[in-house]
């Protein structure tokens, strides 16, 4: 299995990555146009690879508003936090396309978890051990 990659591990999230792409330059940049629909439906049914306690908050609003949950969602190829959701709905954050482009070519439908092997995702990301 080729190594899981990772999106949406903005670095100023606290479960960003210190590498990841910026949040605030990634604002009001994604071209999703009439695919938005199907792609915050793609983001919220990801199966669950990790769950994380706590919820998150939403690091552009000073007010406080709850963004959701850090937990790692993925397809089997790609992982991305729970809260990445939220931010495309409300910030239209730009994604890479390379991503946009396999959930076309999935036409925006989540693979069965049953077909997902998240120990294999596991040694991708951590190795044999």
């Amino acid at each position: 299995m080729d190594k899981v990659k990772l999106v949406g591990y903005f670095r100023e999230l606290k479960h960003g990555l210190r590498d990841g792409p910026s949040l605030k330059e990634a604002v009001e940049k994604g071209n999703y146009a009439a695919e938005k629909t199907e792609l915050l439906a793609y983001l919220k049914e990801g199966v669950l690879y990790a769950a994380a306690p706590g919820v998150g908050v939403d690091v552009l609003d000073s007010t406080g508003k709850l963004s959701g949950v850090a937990h790692a969602l993925t397809d089997g190829k790609w992982m991305w936090p729970a809260d990445l959701a939220y931010y495309v709905e409300f910030y239209n954050v730009s994604l890479p396309e390379d991503f946009l482009g396999d959930l076309r070519k999935r036409k925006w439908k989540m693979p069965s978890a049953d077909s997902i092997d998240l120990l294999e995702i596991e040694r991708s990301i951590f190795g044999e051990g």
